[in-house]
């Protein structure tokens, strides 16, 4: 099978036609059985695709081109907002999940990586001659259980400002006020203070004294009192790529 596809789907300017017919090409390419057997792990999702999007026409669009390619007895997980943190809807049967926009990209790996599913970007391809230039990138994150019970996942980078204690695996506690989590394969980036950053190859615990400010991948939060712990996980997500793509 052969199929162009274009960069940025949301840009406007002539062929949007084209290029949502050709994001439902590539989703429904993605949701068949020979991307089943050629692309995705075993222990991929399978039943729904997701689209992370806002509430625009343009990414109405964008969902009912999603939709059109999840097809059969695939359904669609429809997000027209970020979630707040804690709040990504639970579900072990997605597949693979649409940024509606490239700025909401961010916001699509964090999906991804509290599905353990895949992530398609607005700009994965410019040019495919054949699916067989697709390919997966296996990437870390970073898990997030709280006290309050709430789970979450950071796929690219958790900024906190605030009164906050940092307790790793030695016991030892280091009272911070800025601080941020990166992903990493061998374990999690910790940079207190904007000095340079440290890798933690274990499990670390936050406790956010009072009431913090933040964004997580992106998204601004308030994060409240309690104890955080994050976890690293390496190949957590797979970003569905094409030649020369950049993640």
């Amino acid at each position: 099978m052969t199929i162009r596809l274009h960069s940025a789907w949301s840009d406007s300017g002539r062929g949007r036609h084209l290029r949502l017919r050709s994001l439902t090409r590539a989703v429904s390419y993605l949701v068949s059985d020979e991307a089943e057997h050629r692309l995705w792990p075993a222990n991929i999702g399978t039943g729904r695709v997701a689209v992370i999007r806002d509430a625009g026409h343009d990414s109405r669009q964008i969902r009912d081109a999603v939709r059109a390619g999840a097809t059969g007895q695939w359904s669609l997980l429809d997000l027209a907002a970020v979630p707040e943190f804690g709040r990504i809807p639970v579900a072990g049967d997605i597949r693979l999940v649409v940024a509606g926009d490239a700025s909401l990209m961010a916001a699509a790996r964090r999906c991804a990586a509290f599905w353990r599913c895949g992530v398609l970007a607005p700009a994965t391809v410019a040019t495919v001659a054949t699916w067989e230039n697709l390919v997966l990138r296996p990437t870390p994150a970073v898990a997030i259980s709280t006290s309050h019970d709430w789970y979450d996942h950071t796929a690219e980078r958790w900024a906190l400002h605030g009164e906050l204690a940092i307790r790793h695996d030695t016991g030892q506690q280091e009272r911070v006020e800025d601080l941020v989590v990166h992903p990493h394969e061998h374990g999690i980036l910790v940079t207190r203070h904007r000095r340079d950053p440290h890798l933690v190859r274990t499990s670390m615990t936050i406790r956010i004294e009072q009431a913090a400010t933040g964004t997580i991948d992106g998204h601004p939060q308030t994060f409240p009192a309690g104890e955080y712990t994050c976890a690293p996980q390496q190949d957590r997500f797979h970003q569905v790529l094409g030649p020369g793509t950049q993640p």
